[in-house]
């Protein structure tokens, strides 16, 4: 069973976001740290991107770079061929932390409040039948009037993500937003962006640190790398087009195998 370690073209498929020689670093006591050194990158529309690699070699920073939450040095960001400079609702993150929600209101309410903030929908009265409609889609329809701090770590993450969603963004951007969960609720969480990546096809971009995990989700795993300040091997995964469950047991063994090789290499 053949694993393909290659930089990925694919003509057939539209480009969603590309990185054209990203320069990053931070100034120490006036000592410059490279955190990412000329990256180029094309993410396509609909692909379920993963980032792994070690602590400090610029997974949240890349990210925070595609969200416009970073300045870089040099460097552009395309999204659909136009160069972005500024944050855009079209492009949205999740994080980790649990607290991603404002806790004076409900978390129906925090999801009207970012339609209305980013004017994708004014309209209060469609606001909440939009906000009710996405809760219900992550399972929180029985908890649309309750507060962040009335609800567990799992749900608070489910509504940070019925939020992302109901913005409709072309890029979603989720930095190990199922770090902090216990398994059970990580397996149930990570079920559900399968079915909703699958249902729309957003483009999704998810860093983690776990590479069952980035092989159950991903349709293409990207490997960072400390030394070369960026992306060090870009590997597609076929997991999803086998049916077999003996088979993609064998595949995702050697693909685990060979991630984990690259990683060390």
């Amino acid at each position: 069973m053949e694993i393909n370690i290659d930089k990925r073209e694919n003509k057939y498929m539209k480009e969603k976001l590309k990185l054209v020689g990203i320069e990053k670093f931070f100034l120490n006591n006036e000592n410059k740290r490279i955190i990412l050194d000329n990256v180029n990158l094309t993410i396509y529309d609909g692909e379920f991107v993963c980032i792994l690699g070690y602590s400090g070699c610029g997974k949240s920073t890349l990210l925070r770079i595609i969200a416009n939450f970073e300045e870089i040095e040099k460097g552009k960001i395309l999204l659909d061929g136009k160069t972005i400079t500024k944050s855009t609702p079209k492009i949205f993150m999740m994080f980790q932390s649990f607290e991603q929600l404002f806790p004076w209101k409900t978390i129906k309410d925090n999801l009207v409040y970012a339609l209305k903030a980013t004017k994708i929908e004014e309209d209060k009265k469609k606001a909440n039948n939009i906000a009710i409609e996405y809760l219900g889609l992550v399972g929180l329809s029985e908890y649309i009037n309750s507060y962040p701090h009335q609800l567990s770590g799992g749900m608070k993450q489910r509504a940070a993500l019925a939020r992302a969603l109901s913005l409709k963004p072309d890029v979603l951007l989720m930095d190990e937003p199922l770090g902090s969960l216990d398994a059970i609720t990580r397996n149930e969480i990570q079920k559900l962006i399968l079915d909703i990546w699958e249902k729309y096809k957003i483009t999704i971009v998810f860093v983690t640190h776990d590479v069952d995990e980035a092989i159950k989700l991903s349709t293409r795993i990207l490997i960072m790398d400390d030394i070369i300040k960026g992306i060090k091997y870009d590997i597609k995964n076929k997991t999803s087009l086998i049916k077999e469950d003996i088979e993609i047991k064998q595949y995702n063994n050697l693909l685990k195998d060979k991630i984990i090789k690259s990683m060390n290499h």
